[in-house]
């Protein structure tokens, strides 16, 4: 089984992991991740597993602030379904990235609770944040 790794990050903390194997990933063929071209099957089992485990963490964390607990039941069974199948075959996934994909319930449980105890140390704000145009603002965390 693949480590879940380091669980109750900030937003910023997640961001950078996520920048980081990102970055580690498109360094072992550049072309492809100029080209926007997606690049999951290059990436390592442990890799996909993690990258899969950091957006869960970011789902925790938006369903946390908005207080929406049925939300985090319906869209973290999303994190437990199998890798969608690349468009173009060339640039399919092994069957070892594509197993690595799935979160077990165990591992969101963890997540959700480990979000949820990291929150807590911290303050939810209203209004934190606002869209690109300014039509809507977000709710957040101040670390």
């Amino acid at each position: 089984m693949l480590s879940t790794g380091k669980l109750g990050l900030s937003s910023e903390e997640i961001k950078a992991e996520l920048e980081e194997i990102n970055y580690t990933i498109c360094r072992r063929n550049p072309s492809v991740c100029h080209a926007g071209i997606g690049f999951a099957y290059l990436a390592t089992p442990a890799e996909t597993h993690r990258r899969n485990v950091l957006r869960a963490m970011q789902m925790a964390v938006s369903c946390l602030v908005y207080n929406d607990t049925a939300g985090w039941k319906m869209y973290s069974r999303r994190f437990t379904e199998p890798m969608i199948p690349a468009n173009n075959p060339a640039f399919e996934c092994s069957d070892e990235q594509k197993a690595a994909h799935p979160l077990s319930d165990d591992e969101l449980n963890a997540i959700y609770a480990a979000q949820k105890l990291r929150i807590s140390q911290g303050t939810v704000v209203r209004n934190l944040a606002e869209d690109d145009d300014g039509s809507f603002r977000y709710a957040g965390v101040r670390w």
